[in-house]
């Protein structure tokens, strides 16, 4: 009882949200939503559009990276800052399916831009964005695949979780960053191909709307989601000595349970479970 008390007590503690944290995760999806909305107003009244046809085809790649890679990735991220009271593995599952939904509309606009290239008779992967590009689609699913594994399907033991959750947080955290620089090196290629072909046709006047629209969107990402994505990786919830303490027990009694049901001895084996029931709860909100 001593146990279940001390670890919900440490529970509560880790549990409690700072006050503040609602506002920034609000103007962390104000400032997500005004990207995404500034881009499809840049492609629709600067750049003719989205279609899947022609010359419009190239236009649904910026939208599909912005959307899953810039918006739904940051809201991944946020979930365990949201989410710090539900069931983990229900914040788990929610943090794995938007990243599946990230990726499966990355997947679209990478379909799109190389189709684009085809179509109009363009090499591929010419310039450092695109290079980029591929580094971070596929560090992005090497990382949700070894996150799948460890902590959903089939799951790793409590020792590996506890000894693996840093880096994966570290890389998740890196992969959006270059998510982000790779959105502002294509941004920033698009203005200067459109600036080379504005200064031939209109004597070095472009139009203010591709500068203007391009400028306040590389702002808003750069620092407004790096902003959300320094909360979440900033966001440790597991500080306390408790679950420190909580994991270490498990990790030196895990072999120690195999023997006991090996051996035929069930009263400490059960004995042993008992114990640790409680601390097993505040391990699984660490890992």
């Amino acid at each position: 009882m001593f146990l279940c008390h001390l670890s919900m007590e440490s529970r509560a503690s880790t549990a409690s949200s700072p006050g503040a944290l609602p506002y920034y995760v609000a103007f962390s999806q104000l400032l997500g939503l005004m990207v995404v909305a500034m881009t499809g107003a840049w492609l629709g009244l600067y750049r003719g559009g989205i279609a899947w046809e022609e010359a419009l085809q190239f236009n649904v790649h910026p939208l599909c990276m912005v959307i899953g890679f810039i918006f739904l990735q940051g809201d991944a991220l946020l979930v365990y800052r949201v989410f710090r009271n539900e069931a983990k593995r229900t914040t788990k599952v929610l943090h794995g399916l938007l990243h599946v939904f990230a990726f499966v509309i990355a997947l679209v606009g990478l379909v799109a831009v190389f189709d684009y290239h085809r179509k109009q008779g363009y090499p591929d992967l010419y310039s450092l964005h695109s290079w980029c590009g591929m580094l971070v689609l596929v560090l992005y699913f090497v990382q949700w695949l070894v996150g799948f594994s460890f902590f959903l399907f089939p799951g790793a033991s409590f020792s590996l979780r506890s000894r693996y959750r840093p880096q994966h947080v570290f890389f998740g955290a890196t992969i959006f960053l270059l998510s982000v620089g790779t959105a502002l090196l294509g941004l920033k290629e698009a203005l200067l191909f459109k600036l080379g072909k504005t200064s031939k046709n209109l004597n070095g006047h472009s139009r203010p709307g591709d500068c203007r629209e391009l400028a306040v969107g590389e702002e808003t990402m750069a620092q407004g989601r790096m902003g959300a994505g320094y909360l979440d990786n900033t966001a440790q919830r597991c500080k306390g000595k408790g679950a420190s303490r909580s994991l270490k027990f498990l990790e030196e009694n895990e072999q120690e349970h195999l023997s006991f049901c090996k051996k035929g001895e069930r009263h400490l084996h059960d004995k042993n479970i008992r114990e640790s029931d409680c601390l097993l709860e505040k391990a699984d909100q660490c890992v």
